[in-house]
């Protein structure tokens, strides 16, 4: 909400939000608070629902922030896998390049934000954090991310977002003053967006603009 406040009259960027509540793209059984779970949800079919909402929107340019499910514990083939482990980011590299091939299949410009660190307040029942909170899984999918950014280069940009809402490396509520997280450790506020404003839309209207006059680089 905060990020599309104004954008249009101050930095020329219309904001559309077509997020999903708990994206994931993996089919593969993944644990979430401890409990297996089988993913459903509208971005198994990413593929579909991507070309959709592109050709909907008319975008120059898209923007892919991700969640915890992408950096839970999987199941496959009966072993417990996670990013962190070599064979599994080569598999999460290579889904997330095909993501942003097929996001940038019309000449559209790809921004891949980096994952910020989470603190929800739940915790395993003996005291420990959860994988998926752990901050050396957000830093090892962040790793993945920079890999598929740096294989195509030119369509598309890495925002690190992890370094904006936490610079000192690890998860903090307020920034410059502002409370950029909601209390579920999870979320960013609609102040937290704002204050994102003048740190990520220049960009994003910079390659706007390489779109729409057809200069690439």
């Amino acid at each position: 909400v905060g990020l599309a406040l104004g954008s249009v009259r101050t930095y020329g960027v219309a904001v559309i939000d077509e997020g999903v509540f708990g994206c994931d793209y993996d089919t593969s059984p993944a644990f979430s608070a401890g409990v297996l779970t089988i993913p459903y949800n509208d971005c198994l079919h990413w593929r579909t629902l991507y070309t959709g909402d592109i050709a909907r929107t008319r975008a120059d340019v898209v923007g892919l922030l991700t969640g915890r499910w992408s950096i839970t514990d999987r199941m496959v083939a009966g072993r417990d896998v996670h990013v962190g482990q070599p064979a599994w980011d080569d598999h999460v590299v290579a889904e997330y390049t095909d993501i942003v091939r097929t996001l940038g299949q019309t000449g559209v410009k790809v921004v891949l934000f980096t994952l910020p660190f989470f603190a929800p307040p739940e915790e395993a029942a003996n005291g420990s954090i959860f994988p998926e909170n752990q901050p050396d899984r957000v830093v090892a999918f962040n790793r993945d991310l920079a890999r598929v950014a740096a294989a195509a280069r030119g369509q598309v940009t890495l925002v690190d977002l992890a370094a904006l809402l936490s610079p000192h490396g690890r998860f903090q509520t307020v920034v410059d003053g502002v409370t950029v997280r909601w209390p579920d450790g999870i979320h960013v506020t609609p102040a937290g967006g704002q204050w994102l404003q003048p740190r990520v839309l220049p960009t994003v209207a910079q390659l706007g603009l390489a779109v729409r006059t057809g200069v690439t680089r």
